[in-house]
């Protein structure tokens, strides 16, 4: 039985410090899934409205703060620890709203977001909380939203997933991550993730009411997908 959201919180309250670094050894291609967050949102889009979901320490926020300087911004996270980490960070702008709880209860101040963002951070819930997630976002957002966001996914085929896993794990090692690092993403994954097929995840969207779906960049088990309404 996996661990509650409350492990979790205490997962990354324990590694804040390395959090960045952690990521950038273990998660493949991290800096260019970040990017593609940010380069698929249509030009046309002036948001005056954004949600982060699961800010962690702040690299996904740096991004918004750089292509949206002029909107309010919200951003979550259930650990106390990286949210006071973005609030040293960031200091200096007055146009964030911190919001430390689990992001399956957004605060009632959150609404009318004409762009909700995430990275990595929703296969902490599992399906029917997603489902729940997505049908949330779409009620708290503007005719003209986008969502657009980074996850793990699994597959249908164990074969291709478990060869995605030994190329992911190949890569990591490249890149410099232990034995033990890799053993502890592995745990984590096994106590507290929850993979949903890509193709699971744009049917629920779509029920929610995002009438345009689609996954715009994709390595190994980690996609983007970017919703409209």
């Amino acid at each position: 039985m996996k661990n509650s959201l409350k492990s979790v919180e205490g997962f990354y309250n324990d590694i804040n410090d390395q959090y960045t670094d952690y990521i950038l050894r273990c998660v493949p291609r991290y800096a260019e899934m970040q990017w593609a967050i940010m380069h698929y949102i249509s030009n046309n889009l002036k948001p005056k409205n954004i949600l982060e979901i699961g800010c962690g320490t702040g690299n996904l926020t740096k991004l918004i703060l750089k292509n949206f300087p002029d909107a309010n911004i919200h951003i979550v996270d259930i650990s106390k620890k990286m949210i006071d980490n973005c609030k040293n960070q960031f200091q200096n702008y007055n146009n964030i709203k911190y919001h430390c709880n689990d992001f399956r209860n957004l605060d009632d101040s959150i609404q009318n977001c004409d762009l909700v963002l995430s990275s990595i951070s929703i296969h902490h819930i599992n399906d029917k909380d997603k489902k729940s997630l997505f049908n949330d976002i779409f009620m708290r957002t503007t005719n003209d939203a986008i969502l657009c966001y980074s996850d793990q996914f699994s597959s249908y085929d164990n074969e291709i997933y478990n060869k995605n896993i030994s190329l992911w794990e190949n890569e990591s090692k490249l890149k410099g991550a232990s034995e033990d690092e890799w053993r502890m993403w592995m745990q984590h994954q096994e106590d507290h993730d929850y993979h949903a097929t890509l193709e699971n995840q744009i049917k629920w969207l779509k029920t929610s009411g995002f009438t345009n779906v689609e996954c715009v960049w994709r390595h190994l088990l980690w996609s983007v997908i970017i919703a409209a309404k």
